[in-house]
């Protein structure tokens, strides 16, 4: 079977399997509001094909263990930012639906803006053309503010109802701060018979003071003259309410309930029972799991099988390339990074990340996974490099053997010109060769001297033997008050000839 039926087959069993699972799904994500600024793209433009597959990449995200991620498509002026946070309660796969679907309900919402924001009780989405990550700028983020409560007013002791309520939210925005998750949920009595509880949470990439900062806006805009109010902001949030509305068993956080005095006696008549709204029907798990399960298992099988074919075809066309140009692209020296490691160490090559450019590419900063600072060079297409010399030698290699010379004739050394036996010496012989033409204002290529000496450092070399280096100096006319700093460069560079050339 062709590699073209392979693919044709493996979308149709996802369709499928998609199908089903959206069937039976309980319901999509409860959408709440959503702001699209003043900010248009033309249809078809770069920019809305950088937009496009933002809303891609941030839907297929495949971290189940992130409720938080942030990436960016294009390069400026068109560049797209995005990002997406869900409620630190839900479940990984309620978060992934609920990214999944806003990704493609943004854009029906806002299908011609640059910048939007869309809010669902499980989730919300952003994308910008702008830079919108640790979103420093947060008053421009208070504008957009949207405020949602229950038309219920608080009728018993609302001014010890409001008392409460602002001292248990600022209890837990001061834990939502501090903990890398930006979440937290705390609950407490408002009166002997209900209980208040509350949820705070910011974006995972702001700083703990803006984070802060941004919750206390939230809860000065609360409407704490209802039962149950929200604030909806760019880059937090704020909930309360008088039933449970959070999963606690997914809760990290469990702030201690605040205590006030004894309230007096009620004279009003009791409050009106509150409870949890009702829950859509579900179609129950056995089914569910009867009907994904084998579709399921069906895909992995085909995929593991696919990847399994495709890879003997990659290395039988990569054999065939070697012998037929002679190119060693493809060498495991050169593999030493994937390109998706290396995009995202370097934030898909963003121009925040940019360290300078060259005539042969752009040099980029990236940080490994593993914390490592590394510098890529993004070479351009006209360039005409696949990277000189610096593919012969793989991470952790000291030493080697090559048949291929590559470099400059008189800066090489002689093992490495005459034998390709190349090690960390021969960048110090390299280094050795343009400290003397700096000492001597000569170059080594086009010396000549009356003694038969061939190259300036043939010559160097027979004055250091002949304990007279100083005549380095005579000979040449170099004109350096400090001898004793002009003496130091010439001991190092005729020390590194005599370990890379012993005679």
């Amino acid at each position: 079977m062709s590699s073209l039926k392979f693919s044709v087959f493996f979308v149709f069993l996802l369709s499928l399997s998609g199908s089903l699972l959206a069937f039976t799904s309980a319901s999509d994500p409860s959408y709440l509001y959503h702001i699209c600024l003043d900010k248009n793209f033309t249809i078809n433009s770069t920019y809305q094909s950088n937009l496009n597959r933002l809303l891609f990449s941030l839907s297929s995200y495949t971290d189940r263990s992130k409720i938080f991620y942030r990436t960016t498509e294009g390069d400026d002026p068109n560049k797209a930012y995005g990002l997406f946070q869900c409620r630190g309660d839900v479940t990984t796969s309620t978060c992934q639906d609920c990214v999944a679907f806003a990704s493609t309900d943004a854009v029906q919402r806002c299908p011609a803006q640059k910048e939007a924001t869309i809010w669902y009780d499980e989730c919300y989405l952003r994308f910008s053309d702008s830079n919108i990550f640790y979103d420093a700028d947060l008053k421009r983020t208070y504008i957009l503010q949207i405020l949602m409560w229950n038309t219920n007013n608080v009728t018993i002791e609302p001014s010890r109802f409001h008392e409460l309520l602002l001292k248990m939210m600022n209890k837990a925005a001061d834990q939502a701060a501090e903990v890398p998750e930006r979440f937290a949920t705390i609950k407490g009595n408002s009166t002997t018979s209900q209980t208040m509880y509350g949820l705070l949470q910011c974006t995972q990439d702001l700083y703990i003071t803006d984070c802060r900062e941004c919750l206390s806006n939230a809860i000065a805009n609360m409407p704490t003259g209802s039962v149950g109010g929200r604030v909806l902001l760019a880059s937090c949030t704020c909930r309360y309410e008088l039933y449970p509305f959070y999963n606690e068993s997914l809760t990290a956080l469990s702030p201690a309930t605040p205590t006030l005095s004894p309230p007096a006696t009620p004279t009003l008549s009791p409050p009106t029972p509150l409870s949890k709204p009702k829950e859509k029907t579900q179609i129950s798990s056995s089914t569910i799991i009867a009907i994904v399960a084998p579709l399921t298992v069906a895909a992995v099988l085909f995929v593991a099988v696919y990847c399994i074919l495709t890879r003997r075809a990659r290395k039988k066309n990569i054999t065939t390339e070697d012998e037929i140009d002679g190119k060693d692209i493809l060498t495991a020296e050169t593999l030493q990074f994937d390109l998706g490691t290396i995009q995202a160490a370097t934030n898909r090559f963003s121009t925040d990340n940019k360290l300078g450019a060259g005539g042969f590419g752009v040099v980029y900063k990236g940080v490994l996974p593993n914390g490592k600072d590394i510098a890529v060079k993004r070479l351009s297409k006209r360039s005409g490099q696949d990277f000189g010399m610096a593919r012969i030698v793989g991470v952790d290699q000291t030493q080697g053997n090559t048949s291929k010379i590559v470099g400059t004739y008189g800066y090489m050394a002689p093992e490495y010109a005459m034998q390709g036996q190349f090690s960390v010496k021969s960048d110090v012989y390299s280094f050795g060769v343009l400290v003397l033409e700096i000492i001597t204002g000569k170059k080594n290529s086009s010396f000549y001297q009356t003694n038969s000496v061939g190259n300036l450092l043939s010559y160097a070399w027979e004055l250091w033997r002949d304990e007279t280096p100083m005549q380095l100096k005579t000979e040449l006319n170099m004109h350096i008050s400090n001898k004793s700093t002009k003496s130091k460069p010439l001991s190092v560079d005729a020390a590194s000839i005599t370990e890379l050339c012993p005679r």
